[in-house]
């Protein structure tokens, strides 16, 4: 049935509007095959950690249960993180709270386990503070490289929920991160783990929500201009 010319005329003008910008793109790839990319980069630089920067007595504490479940609660948190990231790319297929709040409870566990280090003999602020800065440095570096190329392959679709998505991809690059500096770290200290290791998660997670913002707004706008 055609409409009425008044319709029919806006429909078009809007239609008009909404081509003018249209551009042939690549076709985004399966979220799985984005994953897998992405997995392999993390793991890879684990792998790098464990064969170019191992802590000494490493063997020995991947036997201790407590130390290997810290790491699969983390590892697991950004692998969930990186999958939903992926997905909040494509409208309609955002994360749902269910996930979110699967997500927030893997997280709280890894923290708990990460409460469960004894507190080592006290050691000087000048010891104490140079040791972090090192930790924490490392745990800055390890996370860029995945960080940047997940937010490349999120900000190659149209991400509605850019707050969401930026802190999903933080909290994805930033656990792996915290995993492989922690075999590469020799201290075991829970002030340390807590104020070097975590607390540089934590701050990952806030700036990555920043530039999602910013970044992931901005391409959005693009797409519906």
């Amino acid at each position: 049935m055609e409409l009425p010319p008044p319709y029919d005329t806006r429909c078009r003008a809007v239609i008009d509007r909404l081509s003018v910008n249209f551009q042939p793109v690549k076709r985004l790839w399966p979220v799985n095959a984005r994953l897998a990319v992405w997995l392999a980069l993390d793991l890879a630089i684990i792998a790098l950690v464990l064969f170019m920067f191992p802590r000494p007595n490493l063997s020995t504490k991947l036997h201790q249960f407590r130390f290997a479940a810290e790491l699969a609660a983390f590892v697991l948190a950004g692998t969930v993180a990186g999958v939903l990231a992926l997905r909040n790319a494509i409208p309609g297929r955002e994360a749902r709270k269910g996930e979110l709040a699967l997500l927030c409870a893997i997280g709280a566990a890894a923290l708990a386990l990460v409460l469960l280090e004894p507190i080592r003999a006290s050691v000087s602020l000048d010891g104490f503070v140079a040791a972090g800065l090192r930790c924490m440095t490392c745990t800055v570096a390890l996370a860029t490289l995945p960080w940047a190329a997940l937010f490349w392959a999120v900000r190659r679709g149209v991400a509605l929920a850019v707050e969401v998505t930026g802190g999903l991809i933080g909290a994805a690059a930033f656990s792996y991160a915290f995993a492989a500096s922690r075999l590469g770290c020799p201290i075991d200290d829970l002030r340390h783990v807590l104020v070097w290791h975590v607390a540089p998660v934590f701050f990952g997670v806030a700036l990555s929500t920043l530039v999602g913002i910013v970044w992931l707004r901005r391409k959005r706008g693009g797409a519906f201009a």
